[in-house]
């Protein structure tokens, strides 16, 4: 029997991001059985689907085959040699833009060459999902401090996993914070820096960017 559009479309999306059942299973907040039952055709109607599109970096309505061009998988990252290096955005998250506001209505600072061999150890996603941004202020010290860089990842946007760094938009002012779900539709926003204190919010209130998936500090 032919594979339906979700499932050849589940998998090219999983091929094009390097994932494998456990690690989407992991970063989507489900289990390795509810992804096996929709690689299978058992199921079209997931509960799991927008998580799912969402660390895979595509929407929703094309994972279900009812659009046949927009919101695809992007190609991965190559692996590159020794020396090779790939240009990422530099953005600039000290800009107060709107509720919910998505990393693209952030100004670009620069480009910046990162290390290609160096990035494809850190991560599968591909180099357009990722952007770099600056540490600011002294809220997350001793983690992040002034001037710090940082990788972002935009194809990780569903918070399931507590106590990690994400760059978000709260309240649309750009920031960088670790969270932590505390209830319903409430978040706690953490600040490293024990003399300031932490926010708890509504998750209406909060726009992921992505998550911080490595550090760098300029010496």
């Amino acid at each position: 029997m032919a594979e339906s559009t979700q499932v050849q479309r589940l998998k090219e999306a999983m091929e094009a991001a390097g994932y494998d059942q456990p690690r989407l299973a992991k970063e989507a907040g489900c289990t390795q059985g509810a992804i096996s039952q929709i690689l299978l055709g058992k199921t079209q109607r997931s509960r799991y689907l927008a998580d799912i599109a969402a660390v895979l970096g595509v929407s929703v309505q094309w994972l279900r085959g009812d659009s046949e061009y927009v919101g695809g998988p992007t190609p991965k990252v190559p692996v590159a040699n020794d020396g090779q290096s790939i240009a990422l955005r530099h953005v600039d998250l000290s800009y107060s833009m709107g509720p919910g506001t998505n990393v693209d209505d952030y100004p670009d600072e620069s480009s910046f060459e990162f290390d290609a061999a160096l990035l494809s150890r850190i991560t599968r996603s591909p180099a357009d999902r990722l952007f770099v941004a600056s540490g600011g202020g002294d809220s997350m010290f001793p983690t992040i401090i002034d001037n710090d860089l940082v990788v972002v990842d935009t194809a990780q946007r569903v918070l399931n996993m507590q106590d990690r760094i994400w760059a978000i938009s709260l309240y649309g002012a750009g920031a960088i914070k670790r969270l932590r779900t505390v209830g319903p539709d409430r978040i706690l926003v953490i600040s490293d820096n024990k003399d300031v204190d932490n926010q708890e919010v509504s998750a209406d209130d909060i726009y992921l960017l992505g998550r911080v998936i490595w550090l760098g500090r300029r010496m």
